[in-house]
C-alpha cells in the first residue's frame, strides 16, 4: 500500500472514532435528561403572576416604527439632512460619472464625503446632547 491511501484511511479511522465518541456522549447525555412538565402541570400561581401582568402594562401604548422615527428626527433633526445631503452628492456623482463628466463627478465625490462627515459628527453632537439631557435615575 502506498503512504497515501494508509494516510487516508488513517484519517477515516480518526473521524470514526471522534463520530462514535460524540455519539455515545449525546446518547449519555440525552438518557440523563428529565422530563419536562407540562403547561397543564404548572401552578395556578405563575398564571395568575401573568394575568397580573398583563393588567400591569395594558395601558402602554408601545411606540411604532413611524412614531419612533418621527421623535428621532425632532431630536436630532441634522442626521436626516446629512444622509440627505450624502444620498444627493453620491447620486449626482455617479450620474455625472456616467454622463462622462469626471470633473464634477470628482468634485461630487469629494462633496459626498464631506456630508457624511458632517452626518457623522451631527450624530455625535445628537447622542452626546441625549445623554447630558437625560435626568438621572431617580431612586
Amino acid at each position: 500500500m502506498s503512504n497515501a491511501v494508509k494516510s487516508v484511511k488513517l484519517r477515516l479511522n480518526v473521524k470514526f472514532v471522534f463520530l462514535y465518541y460524540v455519539h455515545y456522549e449525546l446518547h449519555i447525555r440525552m438518557s440523563k435528561v428529565t422530563a419536562v412538565t407540562a403547561p397543564s402541570e404548572l401552578s395556578s400561581e405563575s398564571e395568575l403572576d401573568w394575568i397580573q401582568m398583563r393588567k400591569d402594562f395594558a395601558g402602554i401604548h408601545a411606540e411604532t416604527t413611524k412614531e419612533k422615527m418621527a421623535r428621532k428626527v425632532k431630536e436630532n433633526p441634522l442626521v436626516p439632512i446629512g444622509c440627505a445631503a450624502t444620498l444627493t452628492a453620491l447620486g449626482f456623482g455617479l450620474w455625472n460619472f456616467r454622463q462622462g463628466r469626471s470633473q464634477m463627478s470628482q468634485y461630487m465625490m469629494r462633496a459626498r464625503i464631506l456630508a457624511q462627515g458632517f452626518t457623522v459628527i451631527a450624530l455625535i453632537i445628537g447622542v452626546g446632547m441625549t445623554y447630558t439631557n437625560k435626568e438621572p435615575p431617580k431612586k
